[in-house]
C-alpha cells in the first residue's frame, strides 16, 4: 500500500512518523510505598483528565469547493495531525464549503466526511482514512447464505491495527477495523477478502469452510518495508527528530519489536548483533574503536533527548522505544565536546492512542554456577605436588638436617606464616608425633577432600534474576500518561546476598494550546544491596583443594588462613582471638549494605509560535545518591585478627562500621528553535540552540569502632587513632609482622572526605538540513563548547566542532523508475569533528591542601597539576561514505559504510625536564587513527501475510576496524615499563607487547632473546627495548554476526551467532613457584620442567624451580608474565542467545480480557562453537566459559 502524508505545501513528502506500534524478601520500605500511592495518584488523574478532555484540538477553516487533500493540510499545518490513506481513496470524493472557528477537530472530521465515501480512525495524531462500508443490500445467491465472521488484524507483532481496511472483491462491502484491530464481517463462502492498512502489504484471503465453521480469521499484515536493523522511518538523534531519507550520517536506529525479540537486564548488551561498528567484549562498548588514550572511551548516553549522568544498567529495558546510535561526525557531531565515541540515543515508550493499556512483563534468568576449578590440579594431584616440596624441605638438602627443617617450621608457626594442613602433617612424621601408617593415613584422607566443590555445592547458587515490569499508559488527544513500575531482584550468585532495585518512572505530555505543549517526567531508581564485605569468604581458592568446608555429618569445618595458622602452640605469641575460619559462617557475618537512589526530573516546552518555527527550552536535574555500610560483627574474622594484631589499642567489644555517603547533583538546560519548511521541491530543516550543564559530587566516609548494630552503640571517642598509626610492627602476635596496610584498608581508608567537584559547561549549537526535489541532501553543524577546565588561554575556551554531509537518494531519479527490483537506494558521503576530554585535567595550577606532615603534624599543601594554558579539547576527525539499499520488493536490505577516524591532541601523559619542578605532564601531544569498513545485509527467504504462515529472515552485520597510535611520546624506557602498559607509534591502543620467550635451557632456566639478538638469562635493560615485539591487541578486530529468524503458527525462533576475532590476550601465565602456595593450584604445575622432562616451556617446581635447582638462578621480574609464549589468540565463535516465543491464539487470550500474550524461552551462552586457542579457555573471561543461562518470560498486553 502506498502511503502518503499531506502536509499542503507542495509536493507530498514522508511522514516524520510511521503508523504507530503497540509494541521475595523483606517488605518495601514506607519510602517507596509513600512514592507508589504518590505515582498511583498522579496517573488516576491523568486518567480521569484523558477521559474529559477528549479531542481538544481546534480548527478554524474557510473556504469553497475545497479538496479533501486540502481540508487535511489544514489540519496538518493547524494541529500537526497528519492524514493517512491511499490515493484513490479520494477518487469517489467532492470537493467540499467550509466555514468553522475554532471548532473541535473530530466535530470537523464528521462535517466534513459525513457526504464523503470514508471513514477515519485517530491514532496518536494520525489520522487514518478507509472506504467507508456500504449499507446497500447485497444479493447473495440462495445457494450461499453469509455468516457472520470476526476478523482480528495485527502486525507481525501481534498487535492490533486499528483502521485497517476489509473489502470484498466483487462487491461494495467493506468495512474498517477498531482500536482493537477487531472487525465483524458477513461472508460467504469463496469470499476473496482483501486487507490493507497504511505501511504494510496489502492481503488477500480466501474465505473456507474451515474459516466459516469457526467463526474467527487472524490476519497478519506485513510491513512494506522488511527490516532486522537499520531501513526506519525516521532518526531520532536526541536534538531533533529527521526523517531517514535526508540522513547523511552514518546511524542505525531499532524499535521496540527489534529489541523485545530477547531479553537482556541492560539495554546495551541487547545492542550487540544489531548495529555494524558497536563492539560490546569484556565488559566495554566501543563504537569504531578506540579514538583516545587516556580520556573517556565509553559512548555518551541520551536518554529522552537529553544527556545522563546515571547508570545505564538503571534504565528499564521494557521501556525503550527506541534506540539509536550514532556513528559517524554528521551524526553525532551535535554533541560536541562528548560524542569523540558516539552516541547512543535512548527514547522512552509513550502511550498511543485514545485508550489506556495495561502492560505486564517478567523475565526470570537462571544461570549456571561458575566452573571455579578450571585450570587447576584436583585435590588428589594438588596433595602428591605439595608432597614434593614437603619431602624436599625436610629430606632434601634445604636444611642440614630434619631437626633444622622441623625448628624452621615450628618458627614459621610462632611468625604466624600459612601453614597447609599436609605440611602439617609432614611436620608431625618428621617430629615423631605420627607413625608413618597414621601419616599415609592422613594423605589419604586429605586426597578424598575437595573444598572447591563444596563450596560450589553449599556457598555458590545458581544464579536467579527476576524482572518484572508493569506499564499502565493513557492517551487522549490532548493528554497522555504512562505510569511504569519495574522490580528486579538477583540473588548474586552466592549466599545471603542480594541485589535489588526498584524503577518507578511517570511520564506525562500535554497539549496546553494547539500551539504549546509540554512533556515532563520523574524517574526514581532505588536499588539495594547486600554482599559480603570479606574478599577471603567469597572466594573458593584460597584454602588447600584437599581441605574439607563440612565433615561428614555437615558439620562447619574449621581451619586456618594464609594470614595465620592454628599450630602455634608458644604461649607469648598466641592470639588473644579464635582465627580458625570456615567460609559458610562468614559469609554470613561481615556484611556490606548499599543503598543508591537515582532521580531524574526533566520538563520539555514546544512553542509552535509560526508556521514552520518551533521553539523548545527544555531542563533535566539528575542526583544520584549511594550510601553503603559495612559492619563487621565483634566476632567476625577481620574484627578478630585486628584484635589480635592492636590488642589493647582497639575497644574490647563490639565490632566496627566503616559508611560512605556520595552525592551526585547534575542539571542541563537548553533552549532551542528548529524551523523546518517546504518551498515547493526545497525543503529545510534547521536547529539552533544553547545549552548549560554543571556536575558536582560530593561525599564522605567514617568509621565508629566497638560498634554494636543492636545496642546502637560505639566507642569510637575512646580510641587513639596516632597510637594505631605508631605501632607499624608487631611484638607478639605475628612478631615482626608489619602492620601498614592493615592500618590503611580497615582503619585509615573510611575515614575519608570525597572532596567537593564541581563543573560548568556551555555549549552553542547549529545545524541544517537541505533536501531537493527528495533526491538531494545538504547537512551542516556548527558547535562550540566552553568548559571551566580551560581558560587561561582565550583561543582554547572555546574550539568549535563541525561536520557537514551529503545524500542522493539514487531510487528517486528519473532514470530509476524502470528498475523495479530497487526500491531503495542512497549514497552518502560526511566529514567532520568531535571532541573528547579526560577527567580530573585542568589548564590550572592545582594544589592539594588537605594533607598533614606525618612528622610535624602541620598542614601540608602539594601541588598536583602545573598551569598549562594551551590545554584544550582532544579532537576527532571522521570521514565517512555510506550506501544504503533495499532490493527486491524490499526483500533484501541493508547499508554498507566505509570510515577513517583520526584522533589529534590526544591528552597524554609527556615528560618533561625534571629541572622544571615536573618529570611530566597531561598536555594535548597524542594522535591515534580508526579506519574500517561496515556491512549489514538482511534477507527474507519465505514471505507469509498469514499470520501462521512460514517466515524466515537472515541478517548479517560484519565490522573490520584497524587501530593504531599515529603519535605519542613514548614514556616508557626500560622493556618491562613497555610491555606492561606502553605505548608505541603504528601500533593499536591496547597493544600486547611481550619478551621473546626462548623456553628453558639445559637446567630448566629460562632464556629470553635480548637486544642484541643473543639469548640471555638476565633482566633486560634499556638498551634492550627491540628485544619487546608486538604479539596483537586486545581488543577485536573483526565483529560478525548472524541472526535468524523463523516464524510459523505464532512460534517464533531467534538465533544470534557472534564472532569476534583478531584479538589476544594474556592467559594460563606460569609463575615460579618455588614453594606451596596456600590455596588451589594451577595445573600446569604437571608440565613443569624436571631431568628427564624438558620437552616443556613451563619451569620447574619445587626443588627444580629456577634459582633453586642447581646451576639456576631466580628469573627476574615480569619476564616470565610478559612473554610472548603466553599470548593466546582471542578468536571465537558462539550462539550468543536462542529465543523461543510463542504468541498465544487470541481465543486463549480472550478468556483472560487480553489483547495479546507472549512466552519466551531463551538460552545464553551454551558452549563455545570454536576458540581459536588449544588450551580450552574463554577469550571472554581468560579462564573458564561464560555460565549459560536460561531465561523464562512473560509478555501480556490489556
Amino acid at each position: 500500500m502506498q502511503k502518503t502524508a499531506i502536509s499542503g505545501l507542495g509536493k507530498p513528502v514522508p511522514p516524520p512518523y510511521g503508523p504507530a506500534t503497540r509494541n521475595t524478601g523483606p517488605g518495601l520500605p514506607a519510602k517507596i510505598m509513600r512514592i507508589m500511592r504518590m505515582l498511583s495518584f498522579l496517573l488516576l488523574a491523568a486518567c480521569l483528565s484523558v477521559h474529559a478532555t477528549g479531542v481538544a484540538q481546534h480548527v478554524t477553516l474557510s473556504g469553497r469547493s475545497l479538496s479533501i487533500k486540502q481540508v487535511f493540510a489544514a489540519i496538518e499545518q493547524q494541529t500537526g495531525y497528519v492524514a493517512f490513506y491511499n490515493e484513490d481513496l479520494l477518487s469517489g470524493t467532492r470537493p467540499v464549503s467550509v466555514s468553522v472557528s475554532n471548532m473541535p477537530l473530530k466535530r470537523l472530521l464528521e462535517e466534513v466526511l459525513k457526504d464523503q465515501p470514508l471513514d477515519y480512525v485517530i491514532e496518536d495524531k494520525t489520522i487514518i482514512l478507509s472506504r467507508r462500508a456500504r449499507t446497500n443490500p447485497v444479493y447473495i445467491s440462495p445457494a450461499a447464505a453469509l455468516a457472520p465472521v470476526k476478523l482480528r488484524i495485527t502486525d507481525t507483532t501481534g498487535q492490533p491495527l486499528p483502521g485497517a481496511a476489509v473489502n470484498i472483491r466483487g462487491s461494495r462491502a467493506s468495512g474498517m477495523t477498531d482500536a482493537d484491530g477487531i472487525l465483524h464481517i458477513d461472508v460467504k463462502e469463496g469470499d476473496v477478502l482483501l486487507v490493507s492498512f497504511v505501511g504494510h502489504n496489502t492481503h488477500t484471503v480466501t474465505i473456507t469452510k474451515d474459516i466459516l465453521d469457526n467463526a474467527t480469521l487472524d490476519i497478519t499484515l506485513r510491513p512494506s518495508i522488511t527490516r532486522l536493523q537499520e531501513i526506519v522511518v525516521t532518526v531520532n538523534t536526541g536534538y531533533q527528530v529527521v526523517a531517514k531519507e535526508k540522513m547523511t550520517g552514518a546511524t542505525v536506529s531499532l524499535g521496540s519489536a527489534e529489541l523485545e525479540k530477547r531479553y537482556t537486564p541492560n539495554i546495551m548488551d541487547n545492542l550487540e548483533g544489531r548495529a555494524p561498528g558497536l563492539v560490546i567484549y569484556r565488559g566495554t562498548t566501543s563504537i569504531r574503536g578506540i579514538g583516545t588514550i587516556n580520556a573517556n572511551k565509553n559512548p555518551l548516553i541520551v536518554l529522552d533527548g537529553l544527556p545522563v549522568e546515571g547508570s545505564v544498567a538503571d534504565i528499564n529495558p521494557y521501556d525503550v522505544e527506541n534506540v539509536t546510535v550514532l556513528k559517524d561526525a554528521a551524526a553525532a557531531a551535535i554533541y560536541g565536546a562528548r560524542a569523540a565515541n558516539g552516541v547512543i540515543v535512548i527514547t522512552t515508550k509513550k502511550a498511543k492512542g485514545n485508550r489506556t493499556t495495561v502492560e505486564f512483563s517478567s523475565d526470570v534468568t537462571i544461570t549456571e554456577k561458575p566452573d571455579i576449578g578450571f585450570n587447576l590440579l584436583t585435590p588428589a594431584q594438588q596433595v602428591d605436588m605439595e608432597g614434593l616440596v614437603y619431602d624436599y624441605l625436610y629430606y632434601g638438602g634445604i636444611y642440614p638436617s630434619t631437626e633444622a627443617a622441623v625448628a624452621a617450621t615450628e618458627a614459621a608457626f610462632i611468625r604466624g606464616s600459612g601453614i597447609q594442613p599436609l605440611y602439617y602433617a609432614y611436620y608431625q612424621r618428621a617430629k615423631g608425633i605420627i607413625t608413618q601408617s597414621e601419616f599415609d593415613q592422613q594423605v589419604a584422607s586429605l586426597k578424598q577432600g575437595d573444598f572447591r566443590r563444596q563450596f560450589k555445592d553449599h556457598a555458590l547458587l545458581n544464579g536467579l534474576l527476576q524482572q518484572y515490569n508493569l506499564a499502565v499508559r493513557s492517551a487522549g488527544d490532548k493528554f497522555q500518561s504512562n505510569l511504569i513500575l519495574n522490580y528486579k531482584t538477583s540473588n548474586t550468585g552466592i549466599i545471603n546476598a542480594y541485589d535489588r532495585q526498584l524503577n518507578l518512572f511517570y511520564k506525562g505530555a500535554y497539549d496546553i494550546t494547539k500551539w504549546l505543549s509540554a512533556n515532563y517526567g520523574v524517574n526514581t531508581v532505588l536499588g539495594y544491596g547486600k554482599a559480603s564485605n570479606s574478599a577471603f569468604a567469597t572466594s573458593g581458592l584460597n584454602i588447600p583443594s584437599y581441605q574439607s568446608l563440612l565433615d561428614a555429618d555437615g558439620n562447619n569445618v574449621y581451619y586456618s588462613t594464609a594470614e595465620y595458622n592454628m599450630y602455634n602452640t608458644d604461649p607469648a605469641s598466641q592470639p588473644s582471638q579464635d582465627l580458625r575460619f570456615n567460609h559458610l559462617e562468614e559469609l554470613g557475618k561481615d556484611m556490606k549494605r548499599t543503598n543508591s537512589q537515582h532521580n531524574r526530573y526533566y520538563l520539555n516546552l514546544s512553542a509552535k509560535v509560526l508556521p514552520g518555527l518551533t521553539l523548545t527550552p527544555q531542563f533535566q536535574y539528575e542526583s544520584n545518591t549511594i550510601s553503603t555500610s559495612a559492619y563487621s560483627e565483634a566476632d567476625s574474622y577481620i574484627m578478630r585478627y585486628l584484635k589480635s594484631v592492636y590488642t589493647t589499642l582497639l575497644p574490647a567489644n563490639g565490632g566496627k562500621l566503616a559508611t560512605t555517603n556520595t552525592r551526585g547533583d547534575y542539571w542541563t538546560a537548553r533552549g532551542q528553535a528548529q524551523y523546518q519548511r517546504s518551498f515547493g521541491a526545497h525543503a529545510v530543516d534547521m536547529i539552533a540552540g544553547t545549552e548549560f550543564r554543571q556536575t558536582r559530587v560530593k561525599g564522605t566516609g567514617g568509621l565508629l569502632l566497638g560498634y554494636d548494630d543492636q545496642l546502637q552503640s560505639h566507642a569510637t571517642t575512646s580510641v587513639s587513632f596516632p597510637a594505631l598509626y605508631a605501632l607499624r610492627n608487631t611484638t607478639t602476635f605475628k612478631p615482626g609482622f608489619s602492620t601498614a596496610a592493615l592500618y590503611s584498608t580497615y582503619l585509615n581508608d573510611p575515614l575519608t572526605v570525597i572532596p567537593e567537584t564541581v563543573h560548568r559547561f556551555n555549549s552553542n549549537y547549529a545545524n541544517v538540513t537541505y533536501t531537493y526535489d527528495d533526491r538531494y541532501n545538504a547537512f551542516g553543524s556548527f558547535r562550540v563548547d566552553y568548559a571551566d577546565v580551560f581558560g587561561l588561554d582565550e583561543k582554547f575556551r572555546g574550539r568549535p566542532l563541525w561536520s557537514a554531509g551529503l545524500g542522493w537518494a539514487i531510487h528517486n531519479e528519473g532514470f530509476m523508475e524502470g528498475i523495479s527490483w530497487v526500491n531503495f537506494l542512497k549514497l552518502r558521503t560526511t566529514y567532520g569533528v568531535t571532541g573528547n576530554i579526560v577527567q580530573g585535567v585542568s589548564s590550572f595550577l592545582t594544589a592539594n591542601s588537605t594533607l598533614v606532615n606525618p612528622i610535624t603534624s602541620a598542614p601540608l599543601s602539594i601541588v598536583t597539576n602545573a598551569a598549562n594554558p594551551e590545554l584544550r579539547w582532544e579532537k576527532t576527525t571522521t570521514v565517512n561514505a555510506g550506501l544504503d539499499f533495499a532490493l527486491l520488493n524490499n526483500r533484501l536490505n541493508g547499508t554498507l559504510d566505509l570510515y577513517r577516524k583520526k584522533g589529534s591532541d590526544l591528552l597524554v601523559t609527556t615528560r618533561l625536564d625534571p629541572s622544571e619542578g615536573f618529570t611530566s605532564q597531561i598536555i594535548n601531544n597524542g594522535g591515534v587513527l580508526n579506519k574500517g569498513i561496515e556491512l549489514n545485509i538482511n534477507y527474507e527467504w519465505f514471505q507469509s501475510t498469514r499470520r501462521n504462515g512460514l517466515r524466515w529472515l537472515t541478517g548479517v552485520l560484519l565490522s573490520r576496524n584497524l587501530n593504531e597510535i599515529t603519535y605519542i611520546d613514548e614514556t616508557a624506557t626500560t622493556p618491562v615499563a613497555l610491555a606492561q602498559n606502553g605505548y608505541r607509534v603504528g601500533f593499536p591502543v591496547n597493544a600486547l607487547y611481550a619478551f621473546q620467550y626462548k623456553g628453558l635451557d639445559a637446567v630448566g632456566q629460562p632464556q629470553w632473546l635480548a637486544g642484541n639478538g643473543e639469548l640471555t638469562i638476565l633482566p633486560l635493560t634499556g638498551n634492550d627495548m627491540n628485544a619487546v615485539i608486538y604479539s596483537g591487541t586486545s581488543d577485536p578486530r573483526i565483529n560478525a554476526t548472524l541472526t535468524n529468524e523463523w516464524h510459523y503458527k505464532g512460534i517464533s525462533l531467534n538465533v544470534l551467532a557472534v564472532y569476534y576475532g583478531g584479538q589476544s590476550l594474556r592467559a594460563v601465565v606460569p609463575e615460579v613457584i618455588s614453594g606451596a602456595p596456600y590455596g588451589s593450584m594451577p595445573a600446569y604445575l604437571l608440565d613443569s620442567w624436571e631431568p628427564g622432562k624438558t620437552n616443556t616451556i613451563i619451569p620447574g617446581f619445587g626443588k627444580y624451580s629456577p634459582g633453586m635447582y642447581p646451576g639456576t638462578r631466580s628469573v627476574p621480574p615480569y619476564h616470565l608474565a610478559y612473554s610472548d609464549a603466553f599470548v593466546r589468540k582471542g578468536d571465537f565463535i558462539k550462539v550468543r542467545s536462542a529465543t523461543l516465543g510463542y504468541q498465544l491464539p487470541h481465543g486463549w487470550t480472550d478468556r483472560i480480557g487480553a489483547r495479546s500474550a507472549k512466552l519466551r524461552f531463551q538460552l545464553n551462552n551454551p558452549k563455545a562453537i570454536w576458540t581459536r586457542n588449544d588450551i580450552g579457555l574463554d577469550p571472554e573471561t581468560g579462564g573458564a566459559r561464560v555460565p549459560s543461562s536460561f531465561v523464562f518470560g512473560i509478555n501480556v498486553n490489556y
